[in-house]
């Protein structure tokens, strides 16, 4: 339901579009600052770089916007035996893509000042795939915190 209210505030034919775009923005407030202090530590443990918390906040809103929704999808189905890889392998696919998208990302927007100059493709792709693997336990939550209280 969640990647269903994004993708109709995307192309504008959500029947509600007020009470999606709070959902969307309660996402991103609620998974924004745990995905930035995901990566300040990968940044830390990878390259030895102390990235300021205001600026890892603006790193991670890409990782928030691309791998929340995908993330709740799949971990959704799994949680309640729905998962058909018939009915999902483009989901999938855009996992893969929304990946390699940010470790590009990464690779260029991250500095390094011991390098001078962007980390790169192999320590941007680390990076997203930390950032992807803590997308995992985020979206577990967020469906506890979900049939805890109706938030969706």
């Amino acid at each position: 339901p969640v990647l269903l209210e994004w993708i109709g505030l995307i192309t504008q034919t959500s029947p509600n579009p007020g009470q999606d775009l709070r959902h969307v923005l309660l996402l991103l407030a609620l998974t924004t600052p745990i995905f930035a202090l995901a990566l300040r530590y990968i940044s830390r443990k990878l390259d030895e770089i102390e990235i300021p918390t205001l600026r890892a906040l603006g790193l991670a809103v890409p990782s928030s916007i691309l791998y929340t929704p995908l993330m709740l999808t799949l971990v959704n189905d799994v949680a309640h035996h729905a998962f058909v890889f018939g009915e999902r392998w483009f989901l999938l696919f855009t996992v893969i893509v929304a990946s390699q998208t940010l470790a590009a990302l990464y690779a260029f927007l991250i500095y390094s000042p011991r390098e001078r100059g962007p980390v790169g493709l192999e320590s941007g792709l680390g990076t997203s795939l930390f950032l992807l693997s803590i997308a995992i336990p985020i979206s577990l939550a967020l469906l506890g915190v979900d049939a805890l209280i109706r938030i969706f």
